[in-house]
């Protein structure tokens, strides 16, 4: 965790994240080049360039999950890791399976929409990344049927988005979070939540200000997400 820490204060820092590259435009860039990996017959070359455009954190976090994934998935000990970007280089017959599990940590079926009083369209497979699946209103909504770990993924509303730079950045320590520890990290906006202290001490290293307001806002707008749109 504390190398992706560094990472996400690294380029919070310099902004090669971009100034509107928000939580929500990562995901759906991460949801369809899961897709494309998912394909019958992928197409290998194009998921090469779009792993090659996504963000340095973003990369970062995929690439940390498959090396992890790697011995377990083909029986094989992980290739050395010499330097950042080397998932581009995956073997052709492996990639888009390694690039399918490290970015969905399983998945859920998301109810279809109503169509009138008696009807529903067809309901639909949606992959968990960074525990987040698109499109259920609620977490009761979607079902789990896939991963070892039970998660209750939240809820990608299509309010207002995450704009706010230090909500950006504390999306990204909860991230951080959530692949070292495997679980979301616990609400709280002060120091006394092993994730408060976490961004509390972000924000000092950074010398940002009002942690505690952005804690608030951050909390605020995850459970608007969680009630849904």
């Amino acid at each position: 965790m504390a190398r992706n820490v560094a990472t996400t204060m690294s380029d919070f820092t310099t902004g090669r994240e971009g100034g509107d590259l928000t939580f929500r435009k990562i995901h759906d860039r991460l949801r369809k080049l899961w897709r494309l990996a998912d394909e019958a017959d992928p197409e290998i070359g194009i998921i090469r360039g779009k792993l090659r455009t996504l963000p340095k954190a973003t990369l970062n976090t995929i690439e940390t999950r498959a090396e992890r994934l790697w011995p377990i998935i083909f029986s094989e000990p992980a290739p050395i890791v010499s330097r950042p970007g080397w998932l581009c280089d995956a073997p052709k017959e492996k990639l888009a399976e390694i690039v399918r599990r490290s970015i969905a940590g399983g998945g859920v079926v998301i109810p279809g929409r109503r169509r009138g009083p008696y009807k529903r369209s067809q309901p639909r497979y949606e992959p968990l990344i960074f525990g987040v699946a698109r499109g259920a209103r609620v977490p009761s909504e979607a079902t789990p049927i896939e991963g070892a770990r039970v998660v209750k993924p939240d809820v990608i509303a299509n309010g207002r988005p995450r704009d706010d730079e230090a909500i950006v950045l504390i999306m990204w320590l909860a991230v951080n979070w959530l692949e070292a520890m495997e679980q979301t990290p616990a609400p709280g906006r002060s120091d006394k939540t092993p994730f408060g202290e976490l961004v509390h001490q972000v924000f000092s290293w950074l010398k940002l200000p009002d942690s505690t307001g952005a804690l608030r806002r951050y909390w605020d707008e995850y459970k608007s997400g969680q009630r849904g749109s």
